[in-house]
């Protein structure tokens, strides 16, 4: 079957009944940690999908996965998730719904990477100038990669913002490079 379509059906009809029962943000958290865990624990997928473990033992699994305790409505999708059999594409669904959540909700992911650790007034700055452009809710990361060596890199979405040092640099030495072959 079609991983896409699959994933689509389940994610629309949780996103409806999250709605209705006023819970998408537990729901959006819940999967939230649920899509981390999948990353975190590639364990996590191998254990959902071998036929000898117990649909119980699959929806103790999810819900640790999940942060510990879920929502009636996290819950429900679960189950129905297991009864199913559909548990190889939970990874899927839970990405689905983030995304579809995010775009319901105007909230970008934006990641700042810099050489030493940013402090809170920094990435509020930053949230500013991203919120000034476009009102949108922005949910950071932070990263520290001392390679960068000063300044930041920051990604909002699709878009790159590279004022480190490190890219500096080198783009001095190319541009040496290039006044010295003349």
């Amino acid at each position: 079957m079609n991983l896409a379509g699959i994933s689509s059906r389940y994610t629309k009809a949780l996103v409806n009944f999250a709605r209705e029962e006023n819970q998408q943000e537990s729901v959006y958290n819940e999967l939230e940690r649920l899509s981390q865990s999948f990353l975190e624990v590639p364990a996590l997928l191998k254990a959902l999908n071998e036929p000898s473990v117990l649909a119980k033992e699959k929806e103790k699994l999810v819900v640790t996965a999940c942060g510990g305790s879920v929502c009636e409505v996290t819950l429900r999708f679960i189950r129905l998730v297991l009864h199913h059999k559909r548990e190889k594409y939970l990874n899927q669904m839970a990405m689905t719904y983030l995304d579809l959540y995010r775009r319901e909700k105007k909230i970008v992911i934006g990641e700042l990477i810099t050489a030493v650790p940013a402090d809170e007034v920094i990435e509020q700055r930053m949230r500013e100038i991203i919120q000034s452009y476009k009102p949108v809710t922005v949910e950071f990361s932070t990263k520290i990669n001392p390679a960068i060596i000063g300044g930041f890199v920051l990604k909002i979405g699709t878009y790159r913002v590279d004022a480190s040092l490190y890219t500096q640099l080198k783009e001095m030495k190319k541009q040496l490079l290039i006044e010295n072959r003349k």
